[in-house]
């Protein structure tokens, strides 16, 4: 049975804001999935007695809005301090359930819109005309969403939404429920990390390893890729073992770097270093579907000797059915 994450964020928070560009990574490294759940946290304040920052003294206020900043360029997420900040968020709370049923696939990018909305374009967000264009840049329906914001059902499930939320007892956002147990706040993402580690027994898949380093790299589809062959300044890296060359047929120009020598070949320092990998040029690695190649995308990108390294999505297979040029091994 799959596992599943409760994320109950608050759209006003910061903190939230840096959760919500790394939760769905996180639990995929497990294989967990994410319920994402809107609320207001203003009214669990009224329950808590927790202030907001406007409540604060000042010495406090001061370090929280310098610990804003600081928590998103940690995670390497941009932030603009907003103007009006708190500011009211029922209207994306209620689009968000909305799109929740009406449209699911669609639910997580409008959050992910509003925030950016919020904390990279300074803007107010519980106005509907700018929810309104958030969402038209996904292509939501205007008025569908903006009758979602007026209507007294999505009212009462943000209602029903808050009470669940004060019956476990979460005073913050953003607040993580795992099998009954909770973690609060961003910074306790590693926290939560491990606790999924253990009730992962301790196990991570291929699969996983390689959704979270697709989720990381660049991909490029064999039509950008065969365009890109005429450039001087692109490298293609084949990462296939000899054996898949010989029978399946090879890019003509590639490099051949087995996927165990790669990290070798690539650092100036190795005694195995290989003068065709130099910073100044783009690279586009390839295997036979994409899944070695987008692990060694990763690491390369972890190395930092590569500047411009991407992979080719659907691997060579994918080239050679589009009608990508494939020559012999000799």
């Amino acid at each position: 049975m799959q596992r599943n994450i409760d994320f109950y964020f608050d759209f006003t928070s910061p903190y939230s804001y840096v959760a919500s560009g790394h939760i769905e990574t996180l639990a995929a490294r497990y294989e967990f999935t994410v319920t994402w759940k809107p609320i207001l946290l203003g009214f669990i304040f009224r329950t808590t007695g927790g202030p907001a920052i406007t409540g604060m003294h000042p010495w406090k206020a001061r370090y929280a809005l310098a610990d804003f900043e600081r928590n998103a360029r940690h995670h390497g997420m941009p932030y603009r301090h907003p103007t009006q900040f708190p500011q009211a968020t029922q209207h994306p709370v209620r689009a968000t359930l909305w799109l929740q049923q009406a449209q699911p696939e669609l639910a997580v990018p409008f959050v992910r819109e509003v925030y950016r909305a919020i904390f990279v374009e300074d803007k107010v967000v519980n106005e509907p005309e700018t929810l309104a264009a958030i969402g038209e840049t996904l292509a939501i329906d205007r008025e569908a969403l903006l009758g979602a914001i007026k209507a007294p059902a999505f009212k009462e499930a943000s209602a029903r939404l808050n009470a669940e939320a004060e019956a476990l007892e979460i005073f913050g956002a953003p607040t993580f429920v795992v099998e009954g147990e909770r973690f609060w706040g961003s910074d306790r993402m590693a926290h939560l990390e491990q606790r999924l580690r253990e009730l992962a027994g301790g196990k991570r898949s291929v699969k996983s390893l390689v959704d979270e380093a697709s989720a990381r790299v660049r991909a490029v589809s064999p039509e950008q890729a065969m365009g890109m062959r005429v450039r001087e300044d692109v490298v293609f890296v084949d990462l296939r073992d000899v054996r898949e060359l010989k029978r399946e047929g090879i890019i003509p120009g590639a490099v051949h770097a087995p996927r165990g020598m790669l990290e070798f070949w690539v650092d100036p320092s190795s005694p195995y270093y290989k003068q065709v990998f130099t910073p100044d040029k783009t690279y586009v690695l390839f295997c036979a579907a994409a899944w070695r190649s987008a692990l060694a995308c990763a690491t390369m990108m972890d190395m930092g000797f590569l500047p411009d390294v991407m992979h080719l999505e659907g691997g060579f297979e994918a080239w050679r059915k589009a009608g990508g040029e494939v020559g012999r091994k000799e």
